[in-house]
């Protein structure tokens, strides 16, 4: 009366379909995730600019002295040029505020490989109305207030030294999304 027990289980084509969902979730799920870290490194960098040059305003509003023991005369500054992959931050000793090398240099941040500052990324508001792009550009916070002074520069062009505010371009050079940092005169620092 017993009768013998069907042998249940999964059937091949069960199992090659289960799999295959599987591995088409999990792919979705690989791809989302680069660009997700894509995204997060862009923004990254982006944050750590604007805290690099809310430091710059810090030193300046605290009157840091320079390793020689002086305050610098010219303020504590940020140095931006493009095309690269890194700013410096320094002391402006001589007071011209330019970045005149490494006796200056207090620190240099080099951005992720991916990254880089977009050629002609410095956009500068004038104070007479609108706006001119430079490849170079120095932003210095003198003390005590901080006065604050945006130089811009680009190859061997006319030197701007009175700009009312600036925006910073980072690029993702595989995406091709962008973050700009904006500040003023006043010393308000955005990401957007």
């Amino acid at each position: 009366m017993n009768k013998a027990k069907k042998n249940q289980g999964y059937t091949l084509i069960e199992l090659i379909v289960s799999i295959s969902i599987l591995t088409m979730i999990t792919g979705l799920f690989l791809a989302d995730y680069k660009s997700s870290n894509q995204k997060a490194m862009l923004n990254t960098a982006a944050d750590q600019l604007a805290s690099d040059i809310r430091l710059m305003q810090s030193y300046a509003l605290g009157a840091k002295k320079t390793g020689s023991g002086t305050v610098p005369a010219g303020g504590w500054c940020i140095n931006v040029f493009s095309p690269k992959d890194r700013y410096i931050l320094f002391a402006d000793n001589n007071g011209n505020g330019d970045y005149d090398g490494a006796g200056e240099k207090y620190k240099e941040i080099i951005l992720p490989v991916q990254l880089e500052i977009k050629t002609g990324g410095f956009v500068i508001s004038l104070p007479a109305g609108g706006t001119t792009s430079r490849n170079r550009m120095d932003v210095c916070y003198q003390p005590p207030d901080p006065l604050v002074s945006i130089v811009g520069t680009t190859g061997g062009g006319p030197r701007i030294s009175a700009g009312i505010a600036s925006a910073v371009i980072i690029r993702d050079k595989n995406t091709g999304q962008e973050k700009k940092i904006l500040f003023n005169s006043f010393g308000l620092i955005d990401v957007e």
